[in-house]
């Protein structure tokens, strides 16, 4: 792995030409303005910021746009940028002035920079800590009534009216693209025998300094696969919990089928023409449950580029399905009004598992369950995840909840019985009808300490009988043979079959 020194003016101009780019696996700028003033404050500070790492590919693979703009496409391979984008895109809109892309809109990166800071500077200790929300918008600082003491405590804060209409207050951005004389009038500078000319000249110039800050940037070699690469991007972003898990799924998903994010972002945007503008997460959830019936991104690793495109076809009509069907049918024509965006995963999943053919009798189903999902937030008090696939599951078993699950629980008998197989702790004699609420308080409990929970006559209409004492693991074998005979003799009664 190579090493090399670069100025952030180099990297910002790098930017511009198109000599550094982002590969297809990264994800979109999400950076707040609070963070971005944490930085312009740490550097300004002389603070270390970290390290930057880069691949030089050995051709040229699929790449994606930067939040902010560059002029022009270098010839050649370019440098990927893999970790550090949030930092280097903010400091090229800071520089060069420069809005972000974020989502459908554009926005200024607008950080002010007190020209009469104290020498002594306070610490951040008010930084918002909390994580970006789907939207990816923070324009500016809590507003309070002693704004502008706070503010000049300190050497940048996010923009507001209320402080830049102060002298001693300049937008960053001007600093790097005006000069000085301009910048000191404004600020009430008049002249060169002014007491402040210094002061503010030579806080000019630290703050330039900026520029010549030198970031480390770690060179992966051209000799390393893209698969190699995504893996890497994936361990590094995931150390520092830098990235949601759907960025993480979208890193590998490019990784094995290069090109896919110019087909996702097209979908999504020809969605959100369609009122229902939805994070790339909830498209990319509701292909993982298309292709696996679950919806963690865990599974992703394991898929193949051809479980990807054939998957994404069928949940481009899911996920159509979905929005057209909430939008006749329960009168949501905008993700405002859903609780969760989950919701239409669960209708997307829905209608595929019918082939999209929906009887009266499940949509009278489909209405009841939605509309009090939606009014109660099912995915919205966390463990939403597990809530989902718990839902997906129902739908797959037909509805109504109801799922296939051991009478006697594989965690159980794993403690006490180790010499059986898998096939036998799964026969078809150990398995009911059990709804996931009933299989969780089961769990890993010995039918001895579970079955007098529960009324006699839902354990005989499936036939459930642990009389004898044959309830605990050292009698399954017991258990198993007899109800095996008790349903081979319901089975033949119900066939009518008279055995020999």
């Amino acid at each position: 792995m190579g090493k090399s020194e670069y100025k952030v003016s180099e990297l910002v101009a790098k930017i511009e030409r198109g000599e550094l780019q982002l590969p297809e696996m990264q994800r979109k700028y999400v950076w707040t303005s609070t963070k971005v003033r944490d930085l312009l404050d740490s550097l300004y500070r002389g603070y270390p910021s970290g390290v930057i790492l880069t691949w030089q590919p050995a051709t040229r693979v699929e790449t994606q746009d930067f939040a902010v703009a560059t002029r022009s496409e270098a010839s050649g391979t370019p440098l990927l940028l893999l970790d550090g984008q949030q930092r280097l895109t903010s400091l090229s809109a800071v520089l060069r002035g420069e809005p972000v892309q974020v989502r459908s809109r554009k926005r200024p990166v607008e950080i002010l920079f007190n020209l009469d800071h104290p020498d002594e500077l306070t610490f951040i200790t008010e930084v918002d800590e909390s994580s970006v929300d789907d939207n990816g918008f923070e324009d500016t600082d809590d507003v309070e009534d002693d704004l502008i003491a706070r503010a000049n405590r300190r050497a940048f804060v996010v923009s507001s009216n209320q402080v830049l209409a102060l002298q001693n207050w300049v937008r960053v951005t001007d600093v790097f693209t005006k000069n000085d004389g301009e910048i000191l009038q404004n600020a009430g500078v008049s002249g060169f025998n002014d007491p402040m000319y210094e002061r503010y000249s030579a806080r000019l110039k630290q703050l330039r300094a900026i520029a010549e800050y030198e970031y480390r940037v770690d060179i992966l070699e051209p000799t390393k696969s893209y698969e190699e690469v995504t893996e890497i991007f994936v361990r590094v972003n995931s150390l520092g919990a830098k990235l949601r898990s759907s960025d993480l799924a979208l890193a590998q998903i490019t990784a094995k089928w290069n090109g896919s994010l110019a087909l996702f972002t097209a979908y999504q945007t020809a969605v959100a023409k369609e009122g229902f503008d939805l994070d790339l997460g909830i498209h990319l959830r509701a292909l993982v449950a298309v292709i696996t019936g679950q919806s963690r991104f865990l599974t992703v690793s394991s898929l193949t580029k051809q479980n990807l495109e054939g998957g994404w076809g069928r949940t481009k009509r899911a996920m159509h399905f979905a929005i057209n069907y909430v939008k006749s049918n329960f009168q949501i024509d905008s993700p405002t009004l859903l609780s969760s965006p989950f919701l239409l995963v669960a209708v997307a999943y829905w209608g595929h598992q019918r082939d999209f053919r929906v009887s009266e009798e499940d949509a009278a189903t489909m209405r009841k369950w939605f509309l009090v999902a939606n009014a109660k937030g099912r995915y919205s008090h966390g463990s939403s995840e597990s809530l989902l696939d718990q839902d997906l599951a129902a739908i797959r078993a037909g509805g109504g909840g109801q799922l296939i699950q051991r009478l006697v629980q594989q965690a159980y008998l794993k403690q006490f019985r180790s010499d059986l197989d898998a096939r036998k702790v799964d026969d078809i004699v150990n398995l009911a009808f059990i709804g996931s609420k009933t299989n969780k308080e089961i769990r890993d409990r010995a039918p001895r300490d579970y079955v007098g929970e529960y009324p006699p006559e839902r354990l005989a209409a499936q036939l459930i009988c642990f009389d004898d004492n044959i309830d605990v693991a050292d009698e399954f074998d017991l258990f198993v043979e007899r109800r095996r005979k008790v349903l081979a003799r319901h089975l033949n009664m119900f066939l009518d079959v008279v055995p020999e």
